[in-house]
């Protein structure tokens, strides 16, 4: 495994890892609100999509 991340083929991996690791804390951290939102824009388009026609326009 040591030579696996010291090898300079995997220096993607060093990005994803930089860039994962703290998006994953935040979502984790904000679960809640991550959920509402989620939850929110989902049946917000779900309801724009399936009832067009009851879609206060």
């Amino acid at each position: 495994m040591k030579t696996l991340f010291l090898n300079h083929k995997y220096q993607a991996s060093y990005i994803t890892f930089i860039v994962f690791i703290p998006l994953l804390f935040i979502i984790f951290r904000s679960n809640d609100f991550f959920k509402i939102e989620i939850r929110r824009r989902f049946f917000f388009f779900g309801n724009k999509t399936i009832y067009p026609n009851q879609s206060n326009q």
